[in-house]
């Protein structure tokens, strides 16, 4: 069986570029997992009874889903790093 070459595509190397080194396996990770069950919850309990949909406030569902949006967002985000605390010449700079 032949090995699958991966060629960089225009696509994959601005993503290389802007999310984390190991995007492609995200889908490993247990945030991944926790956010994408988090941003279907609401529907789910929609689908549950009208019990429960009276319950839960409103904005709920839509609140839910936002903030699990964004968190998966960010979670994807490739971050600077900014740890001051470790390089102390980075401590001089902010003062």
């Amino acid at each position: 069986m032949m090995k699958k070459l991966k060629v960089p595509t225009p696509v994959t190397q601005k993503a290389d570029q802007y999310l984390i080194p190991n995007w492609r396996r995200a889908w490993k990770f247990y945030t991944v997992k926790f956010w994408t069950a988090l941003l279907f919850l609401p529907e789910i309990l929609a689908t549950l009874s009208d019990d429960v949909k009276d319950y839960l406030p409103g904005n709920v569902r839509a609140t839910l889903s936002v903030i699990a949006l964004i968190s998966l967002i960010l979670r994807f985000k490739k971050q600077e790093d900014n740890n001051v605390l470790d390089d102390p010449s980075k401590n001089e700079k902010l003062s």
